[in-house]
């Protein structure tokens, strides 16, 4: 915003009088004309289109991202102007070297806005070991590109510690890459809406933080190679107070990694996320280091380890389990550990089905209002980056269900995922699907009673019965 006072244009204005008393009038008229005409002028927004395949003047106004950047001005502060740059093709933008958003002075009501335009899918594809996208001023948003390349470094990188940047809608995808890379950021912004995705190499990192605060990452969904989210506290400055909530990591080996370099990454808000940990040496969450103040509170969570994968690491020690989590750590009294039951993980489908125990099992408290899509927030939401539409779970979530015929002696096996208030079976055998259907089957554990239920537990429960009873 920017303040203009026009009273110097009045005084340098001669109305002709000379009078004493004339003058005091001239006085007083200035005076009520200054308190009319000071000022409030708002920053404005100017857009800047880029084609690369256009040609500037006609339908476009630049064709190259980097060009479009250098040509504003040093200071949009003292221009008081914020500026969109606005990609209005589906091309992807090659450049051998790193796209730099940096070197202009910006602050909260004048600053960059790097965007696809409506209706278009660019992309960035960069091969320079210092990434795609590198971004040093302040407040910039970058929005709906998406970005592949950039080996050995971050796809975007937020370097010379730019404070409240926005990353949202962005998809990365690519071979040894950090989706995003902050390093040196005191004042944290979002980072929310986007899918990172691993590719064939296997070996790449959600989100990296070097020495960053107040980062807000929530509504984010995490397929990558190596590590979802990574917290690193470097040398004298802090990794500290930053938000992760409401995201889905489907990562191997760490959903949730943090390395404590020299003093301990501190005050992490860890809550409503999905953490798919699968096969030996992996881990939901892993800490190198000592516990300390890692956490403010993590809660709410579904920490899901499968195949020989583990829910915890503390300094050297596993934690199979989320009970022998919970006691090592002193965190997710309110978490869960069972099967989200994603509609398609192979296909990068990480919508919630209809039956998953992650349905409003998460918290209110601090949640975004709205999921990845856009879509309302139930109360209280689900745990992950994408909200069902069912209000509630399922009151027992069965994860399978087999039948064997053994010594002339069919045998029933089932688990659940999870269970509320189930204070037992009862098992019904009939002659047809009919029968089953209009209650008379006949009822085998009769004389045994009720078979006990596990009650309320997020654990995975394993149960069986023996139909001895003749036909």
């Amino acid at each position: 915003m920017k303040s203009e006072t026009l009273f110097s244009k009045i005084l340098g204005t001669r109305v002709g009088i000379s009078t004493p008393r004339n003058k005091k009038s001239f006085v007083s008229i200035a005076v009520l004309l200054m308190a009319m005409v000071t000022a409030t002028v708002s920053a404005g927004t100017v857009t800047k289109t880029i084609k690369e395949t256009g040609t500037p003047g006609e339908d476009c106004d630049y064709t190259s991202i980097q060009a479009t950047f250098n040509g504003l001005p040093a200071s949009l502060v003292d221009d008081g102007n914020s500026y969109i740059l606005e990609i209005i093709d589906n091309s992807q933008y090659d450049s051998g070297n790193t796209i730099t958003l940096q070197g202009k002075t910006t602050d909260a009501d004048n600053y960059v806005t790097l965007k696809a335009g409506s209706g278009y899918t660019p992309s960035i594809h960069s091969w320079s070991d210092y990434g795609s996208l590198s971004v040093g001023c302040d407040y910039t948003v970058v929005e709906g590109i998406t970005f592949t390349g950039a080996a050995n470094r971050a796809h975007l990188g937020l370097w010379d510690a730019p404070d409240h940047c926005t990353i949202r809608n962005c998809t990365f995808s690519g071979p040894d890459a950090e989706g995003i890379s902050i390093t040196g950021v005191a004042g944290g912004g979002p980072i929310k809406y986007n899918k990172i995705y691993k590719n064939t190499f296997n070996s790449n990192i959600g989100v990296f933080v070097i020495s960053g605060q107040y980062d807000e990452i929530y509504n984010n969904v995490f397929n990558c190679g190596t590590y979802g989210v990574y917290l690193r506290k470097q040398a004298s400055t802090g990794t500290s107070d930053e938000s992760i909530i409401n995201n889905t990591f489907y990562c191997s080996p760490k959903g949730l990694y943090v390395f404590h370099d020299g003093s301990n990454v501190a005050n992490t808000v860890f809550k409503n996320n999905i953490v798919y940990a699968t096969g030996s040496g992996n881990y939901a969450i892993y800490i190198n280091g000592a516990l300390a103040s890692t956490f403010t509170i993590s809660d709410y969570n579904d920490l899901y380890a499968t195949d020989g994968a583990k829910v915890g690491y503390i300094n050297g020690t596993d934690y199979a389990t989320l009970s022998e989590w919970r006691t090592a750590s002193s965190q997710d009294a309110n978490s869960i550990s069972s099967d989200p039951l994603f509609v398609d993980a192979a296909s990068n489908d990480f919508h919630l089905d209809d039956y998953s125990p992650c349905i409003g099992a998460g918290t209110s408290y601090g949640a975004p209002s709205t999921d990845i899509e856009g879509n309302a927030r139930g109360i209280p939401p689900d745990i992950g980056a994408y909200e069902n539409s069912r209000d509630t779970p399922p009151p027992i979530v069965l994860s399978s269900f087999t039948a064997q015929y053994l010594n002339n002696v069919p045998t029933l096996y089932w688990q659940t995922q999870s269970e509320t208030n189930n204070a037992g079976w009862n098992i019904y055998r009939g002659e047809t699907n009919e029968a089953l259907s209009n209650e008379e089957a006949y009822l085998l554990n009769l004389s045994l009673g009720l078979i006990p239920g596990a009650g309320t537990t997020s654990e995975p429960t394993e149960y069986s019965f023996e139909d001895c009873f003749p036909v």
